[in-house]
């Protein structure tokens, strides 16, 4: 996001960003649509020593989906708090993504739909009974409050972790493929190394996480207990080239009724500030009694109009495979603005 210091010189600063997102097209099979995302915030800063910070920051993240002649609206605040040094790392604390899903690396895509956690499923339902991961990042615990604890930067290297109690009850109203946040508590521990010589930037990140008293799945409360994640990624660019790929597993070894959960992502990007091309797609399979798989497919372009505002477009396929249940394939074209703050 972009960011803006209203007061840079004094030791106590107020800082203003975020972003809005308007789209608009269709997926083949499904209603014509549009969508807007936003999410503005705002920040304090205190210098409280030459080498230690403390800040908060709150924000408004907003969502409406119109489909035709209804439409779905999510409005969230979150709201967390930061000590940092250069010396000692960073202390976070309250509603934030966790270590791992912030130090993730993976491909790149140049609109703003995204690879992993992708915008797309706002413009279409996932099947009836279909699971299927849809991201690469370890995010169980999506911005639940939390403690997290990142090192300072040594040689490249950042360790981080995170400790989070679940505080959704009921079925999420946004998660698609039909899951819950409702993981109970866990550990999420990340890695990360990152290296820029000459035109070459390359990134590299690791994540594991425990949740215990898990209650993942909306229907499905036996043997509800622990799962694990393990997540992988890495991102090479050079000369505004650049590749990516991610991968995430998922263990559950209180439910013997799931096997072999997994995602990858992968893909390659040009982009050189004012226009810009990716390709890249996401792979996905769950193996609950069914096997099904989840694909997406993206060739995304952009053009910066202002320093601040970007038009993009998006083009692909999504396809929802089952064992037992009738396939579904679909096409989709989007196009949209983007305005960062």
């Amino acid at each position: 996001m972009a960011e803006y210091i209203v007061n840079p010189e004094d030791p106590f600063r107020v800082g203003v960003g975020g972003y809005i997102r308007g789209y608009t097209g269709k997926v083949e099979g499904y209603q014509y649509n549009s969508a807007v995302k936003s999410e503005p915030y705002v920040k304090f800063i205190w210098d409280v020593s030459s080498d230690w910070e403390l800040s908060g920051k709150l924000s408004y993240r907003f969502v409406r989906v119109d489909r035709f002649p209804s439409y779905k609206r999510s409005r969230i605040y979150d709201a967390y708090g930061s000590l940092s040094s250069s010396q000692y790392g960073k202390v976070d604390v309250g509603q934030l993504r966790n270590v791992a899903y912030l130090m993730h690396a993976g491909p790149k895509d140049v609109g703003s739909l995204g690879i992993d956690d992708s915008d797309i499923s706002y413009f279409f339902s996932a099947p009836k009974g279909f699971y299927a991961p849809y991201l690469t990042y370890i995010d169980a615990d999506s911005r639940d409050p939390k403690i997290s604890y990142t090192t300072p930067n040594l040689n490249g290297f950042q360790a981080g972790v995170s400790f989070v109690q679940s505080e959704d009850e009921e079925a999420s109203t946004v998660a698609p493929l039909g899951i819950k946040n409702d993981h109970g508590k866990g550990g999420i521990f990340a890695l990360r190394y990152e290296t820029q010589k000459n035109d070459w930037k390359v990134v590299a990140s690791g994540g594991y996480a425990l949740y215990d008293q898990d209650r993942y799945f909306i229907n499905d409360t036996y043997f509800d207990g622990v799962h694990r994640e393990y997540s992988a990624g890495m991102y090479i660019e050079k000369n505004d080239f650049s590749f990516g790929a991610s991968y995430k597993y998922i263990d559950y070894p209180h439910k013997t009724n799931i096997e072999r959960t997994f995602a990858y992502a992968t893909g390659i990007a040009y982009d050189n500030g004012l226009w810009g091309v990716s390709l890249a797609g996401l792979h996905s399979q769950s193996e609950r009694g069914v096997k099904n798989e989840y694909t997406h497919i993206m060739l995304s372009g952009k053009y910066m109009l202002l320093k601040n505002l970007k038009s993009f477009v998006s083009l692909g396929k999504l396809e929802f495979l089952s064992d037992k249940e009738p396939d579904d394939r679909g096409y989709f074209g989007l196009l949209g603005l983007e305005l960062k703050i």
